[in-house]
């Protein structure tokens, strides 16, 4: 999830945070554009180290914010420190998602288990944005449907909807390397012949879809307002989950001809179930997806 690609600009920093505000900054980095955020220990027993990658967006946006930085020791482990907390995750009543490398447990009956190793791509089913959209897609696919996921990351959100009987799933991002891990975890759950990753454009994708989902953030989900909307079926749904709990007003007016179904809650974020009000007029073309998972 994030609103900022890559570049050769971006560079590690740290930022020493008290504890308790650690999950809160780790999100804002997210928000900044960071792919990972790696937490340290501090030599005070109440503070923490966060380390993420931002570009020069992100740095500036940080110093407007008044917040202090410093420059990280950059050997790239500290991308997969995260993996040693990792653990699986009930989305749901029956969804559970689990890192590859995190030994299974055993299932409660009903249970549909996705597997996923992210690499670096946004995705591993344990940020609170990624399991509320999980959820919605666990109530909400039916057989056959006609999945969109924009900003695929991982493609966790689109392997689950093929798991629960959608019949055709199309997964865009604009980063290779998310449609590359996206195309390997669907692979590795028996459903590469429904799901079909790419690069492409909304605006150059067929058709409307049943379901779309967009876990992206706000500035993302105003910039495409517009082709969600009008790649979402009149009557089909539409998920946002990208949002934080005070700017949930925000992204339900800037997506015009939907209307709001559910609204849920988790760790200060929010996702939010639209239906697109049948004979919406399609809106205005966009550009291509931000990367968010």
């Amino acid at each position: 999830m994030g609103e900022a690609g890559g570049g050769s600009a971006r560079v590690a920093v740290e930022v020493e945070v008290a504890r308790g505000s650690a999950e809160l900054v780790a999100d804002r980095l997210f928000q900044l554009g960071a792919t990972a955020v790696a937490e340290q220990a501090a030599g005070d027993g109440d503070r923490v180290v966060l380390v993420a990658d931002l570009g020069p967006a992100g740095l500036d946006a940080l110093a407007a914010e008044g917040r202090q930085v410093r420059p990280a020791e950059d050997d790239g482990a500290w991308q997969d420190a995260w993996r040693e907390h990792a653990r699986a995750h009930r989305c749901g009543r029956h969804l559970v998602v689990r890192p590859a490398w995190v030994l299974p447990s055993e299932p409660e009956p009903g249970d549909v288990e996705v597997v996923v190793e992210p690499g670096r791509a946004f995705g591993s089913g344990s940020h609170a944005t990624t399991r509320l959209c999980l959820a919605a897609v666990e109530r909400l696919v039916r057989p056959g449907d006609r999945v969109l996921d924009v900003g695929c990351g991982s493609g966790v959100l689109g392997v689950a909807a093929a798991l629960l009987g959608a019949g055709e799933v199309d997964a865009v991002d604009v980063d290779p390397h998310a449609v590359e891990v996206t195309r390997r975890v669907a692979a590795a759950n028996g459903v590469a012949h429904l799901v079909r990753a790419s690069g492409t454009a909304l605006d150059a994708l067929d058709g409307t879809y049943d379901l779309v989902l967009a876990n992206l953030l706000l500035p993302t989900i105003r910039e495409l307002a517009g082709p969600l909307v009008s790649r979402t079926r009149p009557g089909g749904h539409l998920v946002v989950s990208g949002v934080l709990v005070d700017q949930a007003d925000e992204a339900r007016r800037s997506l015009a001809g939907t209307e709001a179904v559910a609204s849920d809650g988790l760790d200060g974020w929010v996702a939010l179930v639209l239906a697109r009000s049948v004979g919406s007029p399609a809106r205005g073309r966009g550009s291509r997806a931000e990367p968010h998972g």
